[in-house]
């Protein structure tokens, strides 16, 4: 079986804003559609990623080439930012060749219901896909029909009922093949790290926090490990088969469980010796001691989501925003030379103008080595 798994470019209406989240869209391959694609070479399949960002084709164009290649599937990885382009380009594929189209990814998993209103997906899949994907191949093979597989997570074109989502049993899938994402044509750049190139992995899924700017759904709150060794393993293969110098953690929380981040750091001055660096996102609440391992064993990065929902009370005071925790911690990581780095989230619920003056100050009551802005508003639907 031919699968061809497709990462279509940001929308035209978001492209004319170039900044922050599309840059790491350009420099790093999507990992993703990697593991989807890992699963389906363990069924023999034949695997072909197009990234539309890395190929710069249009729409039209990346469509026809597809369909010169002559799949038996063909799955798109949606965000909210691309996916009117993936539906635009399914459509096309589905209407001049019939064949499989399906769709996963962060939009799916928040819109599958509105997306398969589209009537243009065969399936859907809703949440980790990793598991799920290996079961619809299975069936596939077996029986060339998923129809009444009936699993949680799977949305089946023409389905009227709620479906679910898919969430992992197991974290601890194989390595994802970073051949089949031909990462040695993208930039490979970390957040903060100069070294490159630099990659992007994942030790543990999911965050217990309730930070209330996340836009993660619901089943992203189990928060799961996985196996440092395993960690460690995917890191050696990055440096012997694609000349890391550095990696990036890309999970919502790196320091969850600072027991847990304590052994990584020991697993990585016994593999590395402290000399391979890397970085991660985190709480801005952590102690000295864990921040001075973290730098023995290679870390010079962190990036820290700081929610500043801001809610005025009668006497004036400002609550929700731990700033002597804040402060404490961006000293520390300039003392350590962590380049620390803040994102601010602003959900103004009164008075915006003198909240949003008093947030502001925070860049440079903590001077960190720079500031990322989100400013939010409440919506009544999330797309």
């Amino acid at each position: 079986m031919k699968i061809i798994l497709v990462f279509c470019q940001v929308d035209d209406f978001f492209s004319e804003y170039q900044a922050g989240v599309f840059s790491i869209f350009e420099s790093n391959p999507p990992l993703g559609l990697g593991a989807i694609g890992t699963v389906a070479l363990q069924y023999s399949c034949h695997v072909k990623i197009y990234d539309q960002l890395l190929l710069k084709k249009s729409c039209t164009a990346l469509s026809k080439e597809i369909l010169n290649d002559k799949p038996d599937m063909v799955g798109f990885m949606c965000t909210s930012l691309n996916v009117t382009n993936s539906i635009f380009c399914a459509r096309k594929i589905k209407s001049e060749s019939g064949v499989c189209v399906f769709a996963g990814g962060i939009h799916i998993s928040l819109c599958a219901e509105k997306v398969l209103a589209e009537n243009v997906f065969d399936f859907l899949i809703s949440g980790e896909g990793e598991e799920l994907f290996a079961e619809i191949l299975a069936e596939l093979r077996n029986t060339h029909s998923i129809r009444d597989l009936g699993l949680n997570g799977l949305w089946l074109k023409g389905s009227k009922r709620n479906c679910g989502t898919a969430v992992l049993k197991d974290i601890n899938q194989p390595i994802i093949n970073r051949e089949i994402l031909s990462v040695s044509k993208y930039k490979n750049r970390g957040a903060l790290l100069k070294e490159t190139p630099c990659y992007s992995l994942f030790s543990s899924r999911g965050c217990s926090y309730g930070c209330r700017f996340c836009s993660k759904p619901q089943y992203f709150k189990l928060y799961r490990q996985r196996k440092i060794e395993l960690v460690i393993e995917e890191i050696q293969y990055l440096i012997s088969d694609f000349g890391a110098k550095a990696v990036s953690f890309r999970e919502d929380n790196f320091t969850i469980d600072l027991k847990r981040v304590e052994n990584f750091c020991q697993a990585m001055i016994k593999t590395f010796d402290g000399k391979f660096f890397w970085e991660c996102e985190s709480r801005a609440d952590m102690p000295r001691q864990t921040l001075e391992l973290m730098y023995r064993t290679g870390c010079r990065g962190i990036w820290c989501g700081v929610e500043t929902t801001i809610r005025v009370g009668k006497n004036g005071s400002i609550r929700d925003c731990p700033l002597r925790a804040l402060r404490n911690f961006m000293r520390i990581a300039r003392k350590l030379e962590l380049k620390p780095e803040l994102c601010l989230c602003l959900t103004f619920l009164s008075r915006p103008k003198t909240n949003c003056s008093r947030t502001l100050n925070l860049r440079w009551i903590c001077r960190p080595l720079s500031v990322l802005f989100n400013a939010w508003r409440f919506f009544l639907e999330v797309c």
